[in-house]
């Protein structure tokens, strides 16, 4: 019986673990919404103008970029377009996981 209870206790730990760590991870996901300056094809990466201050990102091999529920490219993007990117922080850097091009 004490091993079965040992076995019920380990696998319970396990599943709050996990969810501990899909709660982190999707923690760490932020969205933002503003004008694009300036579109970087040879290094994959856009400048989005924040008021007063610009923000760059960088696409990688998973990034999506999606405008009227159909798959774009980056060269799609153009400067002046309003667009909402989902990323991640890297170190010091934005990693885009997802580009929806508003207008």
């Amino acid at each position: 019986m004490e091993k079965k209870i040992s076995k019920v206790a380990v696998f319970i730990l396990a599943v709050f673990l996990f969810a501990g760590q899909l709660s982190l991870y999707a923690g760490n996901t932020l969205t933002i919404t503003g004008k694009v300056k300036d579109v970087g094809l040879e290094d994959k990466s856009l400048v989005l103008g924040m008021g007063d201050a610009d923000q760059i990102f960088y696409m990688d091999e998973n990034t999506q970029i999606i405008m009227d529920q159909k798959t774009k490219a980056l060269e799609d993007i153009s400067i002046g377009d309003v667009i909402e990117i989902q990323y991640n922080k890297s170190g010091d850097d934005n990693i885009v996981i997802k580009i929806n091009i508003v207008s």
